[in-house]
């Protein structure tokens, strides 16, 4: 922030805001909102986010994070066959790149019977989420 109060990124010019926003968003695409979880329990948290995968359409998302590949699969296994007209729809599964390979063979294999899902290895993402899902749980408790 400058003497003015900008900040660098409302300075910058439109290419380089644009790769600076991406850098604070978690996994480069999801501005996830800045309040407490939508659902918090022992074996998921879901927080509601903005993805800005797209530039010309920002689609509200619900991310469900889950640490143990068993409740993954049991959620998408839990789905197939079902009409995405009335159930919410798995766009994709982002898989923390410390999962083996055996276990994201599984979840791929799971997330290949919905129609359109994406599986997709992330660095950092167990990480960036238990980061997100602290300071939440600090506005929780404020």
């Amino acid at each position: 922030t400058n003497d003015k109060g900008q900040r660098v990124v409302e300075l910058a010019c439109f290419e380089c805001r644009a790769q600076m926003q991406k850098a604070l968003f978690l996994l480069r695409r999801y501005a996830v909102d800045k309040t407490p979880p939508l659902h918090f329990s022992a074996t998921a948290a879901v927080l509601g986010a903005t993805d800005h995968d797209k530039s010309d359409v920002k689609p509200r998302r619900a991310l469900k994070a889950m640490r143990r590949v068993d409740q993954v699969l049991a959620e998408l296994e839990g789905r197939a066959g079902l009409d995405r007209r009335f159930v919410v729809a798995v766009v994709a599964v982002h898989v923390s790149a410390t999962v083996s390979a055996v276990d994201h063979d599984e979840v791929a294999a799971a997330a290949g019977k919905l129609d359109g899902v994406v599986v997709e290895r992330a660095e950092g993402l167990g990480e960036d989420l238990a980061g997100l899902l602290a300071a939440r749980g600090q506005q929780n408790d404020a």
